[in-house]
């Protein structure tokens, strides 16, 4: 450990790879916690996890090795006898996990847990509220009345009551934190009984102001329009694309982008490049580079967040949404800021309204932040405790191997990108 202090993390995949919103918020608090002195130990679960019950650690983003749940515990209670400190265990998702493993080391660090609800997948498993064809289908726990128009998995009700379990066992000493009012008003609905336990803290502050990108466009200027964030049917990218086509059969004065990543590629959409690992603020910079005009945001399930909705606030865009992205739709009518439709379409084919539209927001009276910085407040909830955690004799098991095949894995991976 390099200090004193350090705190477990816990999800389903590697964040250091992965390119969610999800792994955003890890990667962004393990450099907070970094900056605060604490050491970031997470924990996800290793590719066979149910049939080796074992965990990936990697220590401040760096892979460490494979350990066995025996393992693990003899680890936190070396990092013990070596002066540092568990201050508490965050959890941001389930998925993949096996929840003896789990409960298993819930148990044995007695300390403060906080469980993060970026989505619904505790509510629903098998989709996280989202039905086969891609539409939310609405608050409620699975069942058969309620899903007759997807496949109610029999595992899916299984994971369910696991997760029932696991937050009865720790009610005690868990706290959910919701990243939007939308978010906690959802969940709560069928977790009524946590209400009092469940705090909204967002992931970012708005700092300063911005004014650039806020000239009103001439009646010969291109209107530039960007689909911002991944290509995926549920953040609405079927509904831009279909929208797109028809407006540019048009041939009105409008160019449209991309900021993000997708294989889908279409000659007359502009496909732009987005890395936050690289840069956390790489989505901004690229809105206000480009001067986009336009930004659609147009999820088909209610975010619980969506930095991308920030961002395109950040770079002084005209925003549309749909009226089912939750945090999104909220957002804009605190902000006054865009456009809730039902009919992208229709609002894209017609040039001179559009362009109004924009027009109108730009010369109106509001504040654009010149830059978002990550919230901290979550660092708050964290209490200096005494916990000692117990010895735990290990003997050889096969994590050991586990470990050394993964890096021998990584180290081919170096070797072919040389």
């Amino acid at each position: 450990m390099e200090n004193k202090n350090y705190i477990i993390t816990i999800s389903y995949g590697d964040y250091t790879v992965g390119v969610g919103g999800t792994d955003k918020v890890i990667l962004s608090h393990q450099h907070i916690f970094n900056e605060k002195k604490y050491d970031c130990v997470y924990l996800f679960a290793f590719e066979h996890f149910t049939k080796y019950p074992c965990w990936n650690l990697l220590f401040n983003g760096n892979y460490i090795g494979t350990y066995s749940d025996k393992k693990l515990k003899n680890f936190i209670w070396n990092q013990y006898k070596k002066g540092s400190q568990l201050e508490g265990i965050f959890i941001h998702h389930l998925n993949n996990i096996n929840f003896d493993a789990l409960n298993s080391i819930l148990s044995f660090c007695q300390v403060p847990i906080y469980f993060y609800l970026h989505d619904y997948y505790t509510i629903c498993p098998s989709s996280g509220l989202v039905r086969t064809d891609g539409t939310f289908c609405g608050n409620g726990f699975p069942s058969k009345e309620k899903c007759g128009c997807c496949p109610l998995s029999l595992d899916s009700i299984d994971v369910l009551k696991k997760i029932h379990n696991s937050f009865s066992l720790f009610e005690h000493r868990i706290t959910f934190i919701a990243p939007s009012n939308v978010a906690k008003e959802i969940w709560i609905r069928d977790y009524p009984q946590y209400a009092d336990k469940t705090k909204v803290i967002f992931h970012q502050k708005l700092i300063g102001e911005y004014s650039e990108n806020s000239v009103k466009i001439a009646d010969n200027e291109k209107i530039k329009i960007g689909f911002v964030g991944y290509q995926r049917p549920l953040k609405g990218w079927n509904q831009f694309k279909n929208a797109c086509i028809v407006a540019n059969k048009k041939s009105l004065d409008e160019e449209f982008y991309q900021f993000g990543w997708g294989d889908d590629k279409l000659s007359f959409i502009k496909q732009v490049k987005v890395d936050f690992k690289k840069d956390n603020n790489a989505m901004i910079n690229s809105l206000r580079k480009m001067n986009i005009h336009v930004a659609i945001i147009y999820s088909m399930w209610p975010e619980t967040y969506a930095y991308t909705y920030y961002e395109a606030m950040a770079s002084n865009c005209f925003i549309i949404t749909s009226p089912k992205s939750g945090n999104v739709c909220s957002q804009i009518v605190n902000n006054k800021n865009g456009l809730i439709t039902d009919n992208l379409e229709k609002v894209l084919s017609d040039e001179e309204k559009l362009r109004k539209l924009i027009n109108d927001y730009r010369t109106s009276n509001h504040i654009t932040p010149y830059e978002l910085i990550e919230n901290e407040e979550f660092i708050n909830l964290l209490m200096k405790n005494s916990w000692i955690p117990e010895k735990v004799g290990i003997s050889f098991d096969i994590s050991f191997l586990f470990t050394v095949l993964k890096k021998f894995k990584n180290f081919l991976k170096k070797l072919r990108s040389c």
